[in-house]
């Protein structure tokens, strides 16, 4: 079976559903169709400032075929959205995994499942917390800065590019949003082969030769209303549902 299909929905989904991010601490759900069928349901609590938890799980056919349960928490500094702690809990299929992360801020390392230590500044990102920053900042602050980002032992350097002001209409709401391209690329740094093997979403939100764009509502209330990623000549669209 071709697992790209199902890993694109995956990944949309996870990037749609994890940074939308609601103003209280109830759970919100997600669902996103791949050709017309539904694929992949997302649970995601945001219970406090710095705080995220999700689950993400497929439904319908594709739960029989290839079932996927995988659940994420984080929390990062909410001044400057570093890293301070993640783990995930990942069941795909045969292939089940645990992971966790914590950061010392002594000695300003990242510290892999209590023992692999890699030195990281305190204000390090993740793909989970720059993407909370955009619900957070405005696009004037975000615009083309690059952020170092940590992934399963590996740098990289990420920015959000912002490419124009779009109206987008979804049921009967419009909403003007700030479009943005989300670039990640391999920096220099230390790093450490922490995982064999990963998760669809880990493994290739960080793909060169991923195309990763984000639509989110400018003014106070910043949400991301779609979110898109183009891989594998596929390309996957996320819509927030009709409030």
């Amino acid at each position: 079976m071709n697992h790209k299909p199902t890993m694109l929905c995956y990944l949309v989904l996870i990037s749609f559903g994890l940074f939308f991010l609601p103003n209280t601490s109830l759970a919100q759900d997600y669902q996103i169709d791949f050709l017309g069928i539904p694929c992949v349901s997302v649970e995601m609590d945001h219970p406090a400032p710095g705080q995220l938890k999700f689950r993400t799980k497929t439904i319908g056919i594709l739960d029989q075929i290839w079932p996927v349960d995988n659940q994420y928490s984080t929390t990062f500094d909410s001044v400057d959205f570093g890293i301070r702690t993640y783990n995930k809990k990942i069941k795909q299929g045969n292939f089940e995994q645990k992971l966790t992360l914590e950061y010392d801020t002594d000695s300003h390392e990242i510290v892999y499942n209590s023992e692999t230590r890699i030195e990281r500044p305190p204000d390090t990102q993740t793909i989970f917390t720059i993407l909370a920053r955009i619900t957070q900042e405005p696009a004037e602050q975000l615009d083309a800065r690059w952020f170092e980002l940590e992934h399963e032992g590996s740098l990289y350097k990420t920015r959000l590019l912002w490419a124009d002001s779009v109206s987008l209409n979804i049921g009967n709401s419009t909403y003007l949003c700030d479009h943005y391209r989300l670039d990640i690329i391999p920096a220099t740094g230390a790093s450490e082969n922490i995982l064999q093997q990963t998760d669809y979403f880990s493994e290739y939100i960080i793909h060169p030769a991923a195309v990763r764009q984000l639509w989110v509502t400018r003014g106070a209330d910043q949400k991301i209303i779609q979110a898109s990623v183009k891989l594998f000549g596929f390309t996957l669209e996320a819509r927030l549902k009709n409030e």
